[in-house]
């Protein structure tokens, strides 16, 4: 997955709930961006963004920008509004911001972006904001350039240093590097092994686990809280919120 994400948390972890959260996947692609997630009481919104002219448009691929799409306009002003008016639908929420663009260049321009939120920014989830990196990151080594509301998603466990995980928040892997399940039938019992392995390595970190390209089927749902994820990855947020609550 070639790409930048961002994660905005607002006083979230995963982990300290104890319980399985919605993952909004290409949340911008929702009849209602943002607000549709937020009243599914979903905990993680996720977009695409490009560079483009110095502008972060919010698409997932250059042929399907379009000028009034942006980061900005499609979330940020909108966050900033619901923040004003104690909104709390926005408590405990985390944006995802996939940046289809070049990692320290995109990661400069969000940088810019964020400043008109850095006044409610904080350096630990309890307090408020938190931003989080994953996708074309900077190398490791750069992680502590970043300002304390920046943070880091690890997609390598084993290639990540011991000195960059305190600015790491949380650990993202491709279901697709272990299984082609379509989420109709039972997974095949080797390979719900070893998913189950990885999560279970990933925990030790004590860091929130998520798998992108899960099948978006009742049953995968179920799966992933079976397995122990922190997130269902959906296109469905709605309907998987209606299933977590049934």
């Amino acid at each position: 997955m070639k790409s930048v994400v961002v994660l905005l948390l607002i006083g979230y972890s995963c982990s300290l709930l104890g319980q399985i959260q919605v993952h909004s996947h290409n949340d911008y692609a929702q009849e209602e961006p943002l607000f549709g997630a937020l009243d599914a009481h979903v905990k993680s919104i996720e977009i695409d963004v490009i560079l483009k002219d110095s502008i972060l448009y919010v698409a997932h691929e250059a042929q399907s920008i379009a000028p009034k799409k942006t980061l900005n306009v499609l979330y940020l002003d909108p966050l900033i509004q619901l923040i004003s008016e104690n909104d709390p639908r926005i408590k405990n929420i985390q944006l995802l911001i996939d940046v289809k663009s070049e990692a320290y260049a995109s990661l400069n321009a969000i940088l810019k972006a964020l400043t008109s939120l850095e006044r409610l920014s904080y350096p630990t989830i309890e307090d408020g904001f938190r931003f989080v990196i994953s996708g074309n990151r900077p190398a490791p080594a750069d992680y502590s350039n970043y300002p304390s509301h920046i943070f880091f998603d690890c997609q390598e466990i084993d290639q990540t240093p011991e000195s960059s995980w305190s600015k790491i928040a949380m650990i993202s892997k491709s279901f697709r590097r272990f299984s082609n399940w379509d989420g109709s039938s039972d997974l095949a019992n080797e390979e719900n092994e070893r998913i189950k392995s990885f999560i279970i390595k990933a925990k030790t970190f004590e860091k929130p686990v998520r798998l992108w390209a899960v099948p978006d089927t009742p049953k995968a749902w179920q799966w992933s809280r079976a397995v122990g994820l922190d997130f269902i990855n959906t296109d469905q947020p709605k309907e998987v919120r209606a299933f977590l609550e049934n």
